[in-house]
């Protein structure tokens, strides 16, 4: 008990926050970073992962048969996943271009869909204590699962930004 009092204390849960602290809507979006000289995709999408991770991020790749190539987490119920093309403009110039959208983690799915349900059935029988705190549930999830896509967003267009800057 005491070790998870400690871990607790000190910031080990699975509700942390990690990387920036800068939050958006968690919409779909499109990004792009230019290159005067060129650069293997491979390693372009490596120097992003890496960016990430120093950022203290919790970047995942994709795999062969994903259709996203990283996924940034933004916290337990939320992340933000990318996908990289490249356009080659001759003389070693490049145009990468990122799409990054929100994705909502299977528990943080099925949490909401369970407190719905229950809700749903509660008002049905006229237990109105039991569904307006199970609908409370529902919105408790439902919008941590936009914060934490939005938090991932932000830290992969704040990262994109690092790097067309440098």
């Amino acid at each position: 008990m005491a070790r998870l009092i400690g871990r607790l204390r000190h910031g080990l849960t699975p509700w942390r926050r990690r990387g920036v602290r800068r939050w958006v809507l968690p919409v779909p979006g499109k990004l792009s970073l230019w290159h005067e000289q060129w650069e293997a995709p491979d390693r372009t999408l490596g120097n992003l992962r890496r960016r990430l991770a120093e950022s203290g991020s919790v970047v995942t790749a994709g795999g062969d048969y994903d259709a996203w190539d990283l996924r940034v987490r933004g916290g337990l119920l939320g992340s933000a996943r990318v996908l990289m093309a490249t356009e080659e403009h001759g003389a070693g110039r490049q145009l990468l271009r990122f799409r990054v959208w929100p994705s909502w983690s299977v528990l943080g799915v099925f949490a909401a869909v369970l407190f719905a349900a229950i809700s749903v059935a509660a008002f049905s029988d006229g237990a109105l204590f039991v569904g307006v705190w199970s609908a409370l549930g529902t919105v408790l999830v439902v919008a941590r699962a936009i914060t934490d896509s939005g938090f991932a967003i932000a830290c992969v267009a704040d990262t994109l930004g690092q790097l067309n800057n440098s």
